[in-house]
């Protein structure tokens, strides 16, 4: 498999209502939803959501790290096909080295 295009889309979504904690006030929602599609027409999304008070990232460097960095190391480079992988996007018989995901637990 082969990703030949991707787009990169800007979504700012207001809330009804602003609120606050702890961190900053909001009254909307930013995200980054990205569009890649293979060279056989087949199209997948994927969405990030960019938080400068939680991760560092703004829509902006999320938006220039997608185009400047990650899709010029994937683009037209020979990926593995999807029915090969597993839950965790690992090669049947590879080694995932990423942690499961936990749910928080109450005390």
């Amino acid at each position: 498999m082969r990703l030949v295009g991707a787009t990169l889309y800007a979504l700012r979504i207001p809330f009804v209502e602003s609120f606050s904690h702890s961190a900053t006030e909001r009254g909307c929602s930013d995200s980054i939803v990205v569009r890649v599609r293979d060279e056989t027409g087949v199209e997948g999304f994927g969405e990030g959501a960019p938080r400068a008070y939680v991760t560092g990232e703004t829509t902006e460097t999320a938006w220039s790290h997608l185009a400047d960095t990650l899709w010029p190391r994937v683009a037209e480079r020979a990926l593995p096909d999807a029915s090969t992988l597993d839950a965790a996007g690992v090669p049947e018989g590879g080694v995932s080295t990423r942690s499961p995901p936990r749910c928080p637990t109450s005390g």
